[in-house]
């Protein structure tokens, strides 16, 4: 079992962390930011030190957490209220004030835990005759009495939040300990209970004191008193050594005793937010390498970079990946581009033996298919290039590289897809992020931008001054890619205005096509004339299908949703549990949404517009057919690079309607791409 040797408590709106001699304290404040404040707390004891001996350590530890404690509270709650947070207590009234309160706290402890249920017993004395059977009784009344005070203050808010971030705490430090990654999707699917926790240390301090209580007997009421107060370093020092060591041992007494503080924890503890994961991960960072202590659990050599690849496209290649060497490369760039930066969400599920290629890992029941992992916070920027790989193949991966990459041929094994891995694919030859709420954008869509264009340039006066609309934008990857490409292809004076709208009915499928806009056009300077006005801009809005859309447009496109609904299920698993459902779901007939679009869209075209759809393999005769009832024109069914039926497009004349009983669909060839 391992052991990182962090610790903490839960303060104020936030987390305390302590590892050895260094100590951070981090609040949500009001504003949402995180405020985080770094100390040493005295010089780093050596183990030779009277005060780091074994049995003695426990009295010292247990009088610095309650010193430690009550000043990171009073540090929290400066940090809330915007005081100087490098503020120190240093004045005599200050450490006076702070040390009443620890002995304040410690006199009503003795008073409520200590002594009333020895009271208690008095009355029980006529009753019960044996010493020894009262002293037990004693000890359970003691724990009824805490567990009763724990369960009574949780019901205050306050203390309710401060149990959800002594859950984050204990979350953070099992995600570590069990050789995860410390993210937020780790931390969040991590245990709340730890051996190591101040609860169980307390549930061992009531039993090491019955045990101790049965040994030394004594008849006088003051006496029996005093005797339950001295023996409390003892007691406390006892706890402590057993608390260590049930915080590195799996023994199955260990785990007996720790059973009950675990059980407590259900109470203490409670299911952080991820804002309050955030704050702990922030905590832990300030104070403890988390990379470094894991690599070196984990992996301890280095190796080189061909063999980690090789490694990894043999493991996809027996877990059924069609494309293990891709998707291997795909893997490994990314990790050798992002595995520094500290936003990285690669999470790590269980330990393979990576050179032997075990192949059994994916069918364990931490590997489900259902798992999806938000996208990876990195940088557009690439440096990890297959040139760099070639010029020096055999360049040694450090140990955290290859546990990193281990992480993620885990999670493609899963069936997880490598653009939920890596948070992003290639689309038009731009990169764009993607989400489990976006449908991944597949090659073949690429048809549908590329007729798109076509259009545009054939049918479009220069300088363009025209309005796209995008319907079911999903990440928005058509509508930018057309907007990036019509730049790159035209001149400046080709172009007067050129207004992209995205329309799509999820929100959060939208803040993913909004990122997307932030990468790929809004922080880009191409756009902007030499009036500082921007000749090319887009816009996002929420809207089921056109109920919040407003004004007319030159182009309508769309790649609605057209899989029918009986068939969902049916696709491949990378598909059906990996995309969302609301992207592909066309309801009964795969139609719905090519008939609604159609019923409505002539009230947002313009005279002399074009609606572009991409359809189903099987469905270019049907959308036609519904486009030519609607009053469309010059109608083109145009395939794929396969040969099938991809995309469906149309024209809208008010001038011509008289031509729509005599109008025909022509079937378009691979020649019209």
């Amino acid at each position: 079992m391992r052991n990182s040797g962090i610790g903490g408590q839960a303060v104020l709106d936030g987390i305390m962390m302590r590892n050895s001699n260094r100590l951070a304290i981090a609040v949500r404040k009001e504003d949402g930011e995180i405020a985080l404040k770094e100390e040493k707390i005295g010089e780093e004891l050596d183990k030779k030190n009277i005060k780091n001996l074994p049995f003695i350590r426990g009295v010292f530890a247990f009088i610095d957490s309650l010193v430690v404690g009550i000043k990171t509270l009073n540090s929290s709650a400066d940090m809330l209220e915007d005081e100087n947070i490098e503020k120190e207590v240093t004045s005599w009234k200050d450490k006076a004030v702070t040390y009443g309160i620890i002995g304040i706290s410690f006199i009503f402890a003795i008073g409520i835990f200590m002594i009333l249920p020895y009271v208690l017993m008095i009355f029980l004395k006529p009753i019960v005759k044996s010493y020894e059977v009262r002293t037990v009784i004693e000890g359970i009344v003691r724990i009824g009495i805490f567990l009763l005070y724990v369960f009574l203050v949780g019901k205050i808010s306050d203390i309710k939040k401060t149990y959800m971030y002594h859950g984050a705490e204990h979350k953070c430090i099992n995600c570590i300990e069990d050789g995860k990654l410390l993210v937020v999707e780790n931390v969040r699917t991590s245990s709340r209970f730890h051996k190591r926790c101040g609860t169980s240390f307390l549930f061992f301090v009531i039993l090491i004191g019955i045990i101790l209580l049965l040994l030394i007997p004594v008849k006088t009421f003051w006496l029996r008193i005093l005797v339950r107060i001295l023996i409390l370093p003892f007691v406390a020092s006892f706890s402590y050594e057993l608390l260590k060591l049930a915080g590195r041992s799996d023994n199955k007494i260990i785990n007996l005793l720790s059973a009950p503080g675990l059980a407590v924890q259900r109470i203490t503890t409670s299911e952080p937010t991820d804002d309050m994961i955030e704050v702990a991960i922030a905590a832990v960072e300030a104070v403890f390498d988390w990379k470094k202590w894991q690599s070196k659990q984990d992996i301890e050599e280095e190796m080189p970079m061909e063999e980690v690849l090789r490694a990894g496209a043999m493991t996809l290649k027996d877990a059924g990946d069609a494309e293990p060497s891709v998707d291997a490369w795909l893997l490994l760039t990314y990790v050798m581009d992002s595995y520094d930066n500290p936003n990285t969400k690669i999470i790590k599920q269980d330990n393979i033996d990576f050179a032997n290629r075990d192949v059994d890992f994916y069918e364990k029941e931490s590997m489900g298919k259902n798992r999806y992992y938000p996208e990876n916070k990195i940088s557009n920027k690439k440096y990890f290039t297959k040139a760099l790989y070639y010029s020096n193949p055999k360049k040694l991966m450090t140990p955290y590289q290859i546990l990193a990459f281990k992480e993620e041929i885990i999670k493609r094994s899963s069936g997880i897809p490598v653009q939920h891995i890596t948070g992003e694919t290639e689309f038009c030859g731009f990169t764009f992020k993607v989400s489990k709420d976006v449908l991944i954008p597949r090659p073949e869509t690429e048809v549908l931008v590329s007729k798109t264009l076509g259009i545009i340039g054939e049918h479009f006066e220069r300088p363009l001054n025209i309005d796209i609309l995008d319907m079911c934008t999903g990440s928005g990857c058509i509508l930018i890619s057309l907007m990036k490409l019509l730049d790159s292809g035209l001149s400046g004076s080709d172009i007067s205005r050129i207004h992209g709208v995205g329309v799509d009915i999820s929100s959060a499928a939208l803040q993913i096509a909004n990122k997307n806009k932030a990468n790929l056009i809004s922080s880009s300077n191409e756009y902007a004339s030499n009036t500082s006005e921007k000749l090319i801009n887009v816009d996002f809005i929420q809207s089921d299908l056109f109920a919040n859309v407003r004004g007319k447009y030159d182009v309508i496109v769309s790649n609605p949703p057209y899989i029918k609904s009986a068939e969902v299920d049916g696709l491949d698993e990378i598909v059906k549990d990996h995309d969302p459902r609301l992207a592909l779901d066309g309801h009964s007939d795969g139609l719905y949404f090519y008939n609604k679009i159609i019923e409505e869209v002539k009230n947002y075209l313009k005279d002399y517009s074009f609606l572009i759809f991409e359809i189903g393999f099987d469905q270019g005769d049907a959308v036609a057919g519904l486009m030519k009832k609607a009053g469309f024109t010059e109608i083109k069914i145009i395939p794929d690079l396969a040969g099938l039926d991809r995309v469906v497009m149309g024209k809208y004349d008010i001038t011509n309607k008289s031509l729509n009983n005599e109008m025909t669909i022509d079937k378009g060839t691979k020649n019209d791409l």
